[in-house]
């Protein structure tokens, strides 16, 4: 049937109001297109696998947040969204296959637990960070072997530093992936379920978790140190004229062993021990938060250089060498702090 007067007018009236739907939804999206253009940040850092040791590597994001933010570029302050296409996990998946065509036997898994973009940019010098915090494991028959773990961050000052906080990503990465291709796997085994735990975990297998009493002996490694489990053998330590020690030497059946300072973690002597620095070694102690040395970054790290002597030679190595001591002892006059040791690693805790 024909349709009335009244019915034709409601017919055009619900067309019209209809292509305004259409015409408002489809600006709609096309402003949320426009207000969330992304920037890809390009994983290329060196992970590659000079063994050819690993055969894969995956990885398991359990951040809460999958996004890394959006950030103002360029002098216009354009707002962008930081991303890895098409995302975090296949993003590191696709690199590492890209970088290591031979592969070996290792199956690793990366879990990241915070990879975070923070940043003050309502001022001309802007300031920011990158920070992540991971653990990689390998996969056996078994189950999963802890290798490494990771919590750092990466600073960024300037007047346009949203594109470098992105570069950040994949240097924080390779941190973790690429000295894991070499590691000796713990011997405790993790079920995938007690991953998520695995700190709290591995923590109470350690010695030195449940006290503070050191066992005299030589520690080549942070496990064995925290384990309390020293090389074998009666070493006896060796000082020079300044009374620090500088290597430990042990006789076994006639057969003489010789373990030079910079090949230890730590060694403990008459119940103190000492970790082994840049700059010699400090007291280790043990309080409430976990145990710590009374140092600063001075005493830590070398100072970085120029690079002077590689270009004029023994000129150019002199004044290098004087410039890098006068770093030196300009670092060392900072104010000491307690800084502590991770468990699992060895590594400083900034």
């Amino acid at each position: 049937r024909g349709l009335d007067g009244d019915q034709t007018v409601a017919a055009i009236k619900a067309t019209v109001k209809m292509k305004k739907l259409l015409l408002l939804l489809s600006l709609s999206l096309s402003f949320l297109g426009f207000s969330q253009q992304q920037e890809p940040i390009k994983l290329n850092s060196d992970i590659y696998d000079a063994h050819s040791k690993t055969k894969s590597l995956t990885v398991i994001d359990l951040r809460e947040n999958k996004s890394l933010g959006v950030f103002p570029f360029g002098s216009k302050k354009e707002m962008k969204e930081l991303v890895v296409l098409p995302n975090l996990s296949n993003g590191i998946e696709t690199w590492f296959k890209k970088e290591n065509e031979q592969i070996g036997k290792r199956e690793l898994v990366l879990m990241i637990d915070n990879l975070e973009i923070t940043g003050d940019f309502t001022n001309e010098q802007q300031t920011g960070e990158t920070k992540l915090k991971a653990a990689i494991f390998l996969k056996n028959d078994d189950g999963y072997h802890f290798l490494n773990k990771i919590d750092n961050k990466l600073t960024e000052k300037g007047t346009d530093i949203s594109k470098n906080l992105g570069k950040k990503v994949p240097l924080l990465l390779s941190q973790i992936i690429l000295p894991s291709y070499n590691m000796k796997e713990w011997e405790e085994t993790l079920t995938f379920e007690q991953l998520k735990d695995y700190e709290n975990i591995l923590k109470k297998e350690l010695a030195l978790t449940n006290t503070s009493t050191f066992k005299d002996g030589v520690y080549t490694s942070s496990k064995s140190f925290f384990s309390q489990t020293p090389e074998s053998g009666n070493f006896v330590f060796e000082k020079n004229d300044k009374g620090m020690m500088v290597k430990a030497i042990a006789y076994t059946d006639g057969k003489k062993t010789k373990i030079p300072a910079y090949k230890m973690y730590a060694f403990v002597e008459n119940g103190k021990a000492y970790k082994i620095t840049y700059a010699g070694y400090e007291e280790i102690k043990k309080d409430e938060k976990g145990f710590y040395i009374f140092s600063n970054r001075g005493y830590l790290f070398p100072p970085e250089t120029s690079g002077v002597g590689y270009q004029f030679g023994l000129i150019g190595g002199i004044a290098e060498a004087i410039a890098a001591d006068a770093k030196e002892k300009k670092a060392q006059k900072k104010d000491k702090e307690n800084i502590y040791l991770d468990m699992l690693t060895g590594e400083y805790i900034f």
